[in-house]
């Protein structure tokens, strides 16, 4: 997972930290930390279906 999808869900799901905040902090705006979150949730779940079908 690219380095800014991986900061935005850290600060999203583990500081809990606002749009406007993670867009600060990552100097770009808030609909652009929406894409990287909708990307990154997109490519979790991809990842944890395959590590379910591992395990089965």
């Amino acid at each position: 997972m690219p380095a800014r999808q991986r900061t935005a869900i850290a600060l999203f799901y583990g500081e809990g930290a606002t749009m406007n905040e993670i867009a600060e902090a990552l100097e770009t705006t808030p609909k652009a930390v929406e894409g990287l979150l909708a990307r990154a949730r997109v490519e979790l779940a991809e990842r944890l279906r395959s590590l379910a079908e591992e395990v089965m």
